[in-house]
């Protein structure tokens, strides 16, 4: 806070306030959370990850996180830099509030409670439990700071790769609303192939993510149309809004077989 956002910011007060729920956790965990899902997501589709390099290739090229890897001479370069001798502060799971202020660049407030009447400049009387000193910075100067970029957080584009979206099919594809109980046919590109699947939305994630149950052909067909069923086995995964093809409407049961039959054209290659 005292030393990366306030000053690429360029903002004058600093008020962090997190819940029980989120205590604890911070951007590192959100991060890890997405590249753990790419993962998941990149081995059920197919793909080999050997080592890590290829790790890196991958989630390089299929996600915004900037992913680098570090070998033990970038370790010893960053212990060499990082001071032993950092404040350290005992309650931390009492703390609810975190308060800087410009006015005291090298002070972080601590509080017990999130306060709308104490300023971050003071010693909240109210829920206050203490503050961090840290060591003085040299000329806090918020004019010399540059913003942050777009092109600072996210890697380039990867409009070149073959698995790229284009963007006006990407365009469409956010201004499509798709919940939970909807219908979906789902396209997951393998290392030699690429399969078609229906899958039917669990959960919406997040932000263009989504937990499906995917469903499987039968191989049979009734009026000329194929026939789906879930299996025994629930296959359930996450997938991203990029491997949604189309949204199809809601089934009919054919009570004899069982089976659901979509109304929808599903004349696509490879669907399972």
């Amino acid at each position: 806070m005292t030393h990366f956002l306030a000053r690429h910011l360029a903002v004058n007060h600093l008020y962090w306030h997190y819940s029980e729920t989120g205590h604890g956790k911070g951007a590192p965990d959100g991060v890890g959370a997405v590249i753990k899902r790419e993962d998941d997501r990149l081995v059920a589709m197919g793909r080999d990850i050997p080592n890590l390099q290829s790790l890196v290739e991958m989630l390089s090229n299929s996600t915004k996180v900037i992913v680098l890897s570090l070998n033990s001479k970038h370790i010893e370069e960053i212990d060499n830099v990082v001071p032993d001798d950092l404040p350290v502060f005992r309650g931390t799971m009492k703390v609810h509030e975190v308060c800087w202020t410009i006015n005291a660049p090298d002070i972080l407030q601590m509080r017990r409670l999130s306060c709308i009447t104490c300023s971050a400049d003071e010693e909240c009387k109210h829920y206050g439990l203490s503050k961090i000193q840290f060591p003085a910075t040299a000329d806090f100067h918020m004019s010399n700071c540059d913003r942050l970029h777009y092109e600072d957080v996210y890697s380039p584009s990867g409009s070149d790769s073959s698995d790229a979206i284009p963007l006006s099919v990407l365009k469409d594809k956010i201004s499509t609303t798709f919940n939970e109980g909807m219908y979906v046919l789902v396209k997951l590109t393998g290392k030699k192939i690429i399969r078609h699947y229906v899958a039917v939305i669990l959960r919406v994630e997040g932000s263009g993510e989504y937990n499906v149950k995917f469903m499987k052909a039968t191989g049979r067909k009734i009026s000329g149309k194929k026939t789906f069923v879930f299996p025994e086995r629930d296959d359930i995964a996450d997938i991203d809004i990029s491997d949604i093809q189309v949204a199809l409407v809601c089934p009919e049961l054919n009570e004899k077989t069982n089976g659901y039959i979509f109304l929808d054209s599903l004349d696509y290659p490879n669907l399972y």
